[in-house]
């Protein structure tokens, strides 16, 4: 990965969404689209698949279990290599690297060591 991804990042909880976004471009990346809601996210796919996106950070439950899963599904048949990273608390199995909550500080190094 480059030192500088291009990242989506899709999160209902919108105080966690701002920490993220801030470890995330504090570690030098840049957030170019946010989604709070699964029906968000499902809008901004054309523009990801446009925009060189090249790293999605994804919730798995927003709020439905399973909505980061449908959004990671469409994101890799877009872009193909993207990377997915999961800030959920719990494990899924459609990811890269799962950064779940209790290592939500980390998200920006996890991001940088793809």
């Amino acid at each position: 990965m480059p030192p500088e991804a291009r990242i989506f990042l899709a999160e209902d909880f919108p105080p966690r969404s701002e920490v993220v976004k801030e470890l995330l471009e504090d570690a030098g990346h840049q957030v170019l689209l946010e989604a709070k809601s699964l029906e968000e996210g499902l809008s901004l796919i054309s523009k990801a698949i446009k925009g060189g996106i090249n790293v999605a950070v994804l919730d798995d439950g927003m709020p439905e279990e399973d909505d980061g899963e449908q959004l990671a599904k469409l994101l890799r048949e877009g872009i193909p290599g993207i990377k997915i990273v999961s800030i959920s608390s719990r494990k899924v199995g459609y990811v890269d690297v799962y950064a779940g909550k209790e290592q939500l500080e980390d998200v920006g190094k996890i991001v940088t060591s793809l």
